[in-house]
């Protein structure tokens, strides 16, 4: 180890063309939901065409979803800005779209 770096792994800057994704777990709020999709809020833009993994409770019951960003809109607030998110909600088993009909239904009726 030399006196520049004190790390017992080194870093490096990858070679051009290197590339990650991050996943990040953050709570939400759910603004808008439907059978095909939803809008949330959060603290910082999503690019649009995002791919999102999910998981939603609805009614006790956990939900795995796969979304695609299709809109992303900066609201104006005091302070730090939110931004709403539109999703599209991908392929889902149907176990999941039986929960969501379901649950949205029961909220229509109401």
């Amino acid at each position: 180890m030399s006196d520049k770096e004190r790390r017992s792994a080194p870093r490096v800057r990858p070679a051009v063309g290197a590339a990650s994704e991050v996943t990040l777990d953050l709570e939400t709020q759910i603004l808008r939901l439907s059978k095909g999709g939803m809008s949330f809020e959060v603290a910082m833009p999503v690019d649009i065409g995002a791919r999102l993994k999910f998981a939603i409770v609805l009614d006790g019951e956990e939900l795995l979803l796969d979304g695609v960003v299709r809109n992303c809109t900066a609201e104006p607030a005091l302070g730090n800005p939110t931004y709403n998110v539109g999703v599209e909600f991908e392929a889902m088993d149907d176990s999941v779209q039986e929960t969501l009909s379901r649950f949205v239904d029961s909220r229509n009726k109401a």
